[in-house]
Order: structure tokens, then sequence, then C-alpha cells
């Protein structure tokens, strides 16, 4: 049986990462970095579900999706509101610009999927690892 965290992530590649891949490559189109983004992060997600990696991968995996996909659909729904990123050198500027930060869209639908994404992953990251209550008695008197 699948975990929900597992659910979430499997969702993700198959909505996300796999049919935008399939229908690139059936409409002979150029993957864009977002396609490859969201491939890659659900893939890695999947990945971190098995029980070898979900103790020690999870949870860091979890928490650095979750900081990094909200903090840059947070941008892109400033950016929506007239609240853009201006003024970056050309090294840093090599990663972010007015449209996208390191390859994720800025656009306004792309940044509340960004959120959503970000979101869930953080709530994944952050829940206790125990989540079911344990009582310890002692028999001796």
């Amino acid at each position: 049986m699948l975990s929900k965290r597992s659910t979430f992530y499997w969702l993700w590649f198959l909505t996300f990462g796999l049919t935008a891949t399939v229908a690139c490559l059936v409409n002979h189109t150029q993957l864009s970095s977002e396609n490859i983004w969201l491939f890659a992060i659900s893939l890695l997600g999947i990945l971190s579900c098995t029980k070898d990696l979900q103790g020690s991968f999870g949870r860091p995996f979890d928490f650095f999706v979750g900081v990094f996909f909200t903090t840059v659909g947070l941008i892109g729904i400033l950016h929506a509101f007239g609240m853009g990123l201006y003024g970056f050198d050309t090294f840093v500027g090599s990663f972010i610009n007015d449209s996208w930060i390191f390859g994720l869209s800025l656009a306004f639908i792309f940044a509340l999927i960004h959120v959503v994404f970000g979101f869930i992953a953080l709530a994944y990251a952050l829940k206790s690892p125990s989540s079911q209550a344990e009582l310890v008695t002692s028999s001796k008197e």
C-alpha cells in the first residue's frame, strides 16, 4: 500500500512529469526546463519513498523541495502583482530574470503550482516522525 507521501510524488510524476514529457515528445517540441524540473524532482521524490531511503533522505529532500518551490512560487505570485526582480549582476542574472528563476517559470499559473507543490512537500518534511501516541509503562513497583 502506498503512503500519502508516496502517492503525492506519484501523482506529481504522472501529471506534471511523465504526461508533460510525453506530450512534448509526441508533438515534437523541445522539453522546457519546467518539464525537466518537475520530472526530475517528482522522480527523486518517488525514489526517496523507498524503505531504504525514506528515513535518511526523505525528510531532508522534502524540506529542500518545499522551501525551494514555495520560495519560487511566492516570488512568481509577487511578480504577477508587479513586484518583480530587477537589477541583478551578470552571475546572478544568469539564474534569475524577469520570467524565470533557475528555469522555473514565474508565470502566475506556474507560480501557483510551485507554491502548492512546495507547501505539501514542506508539510511532509515538518511532520513529526511518529504521529502515533505511545504509552510506556513499567511493571516495577
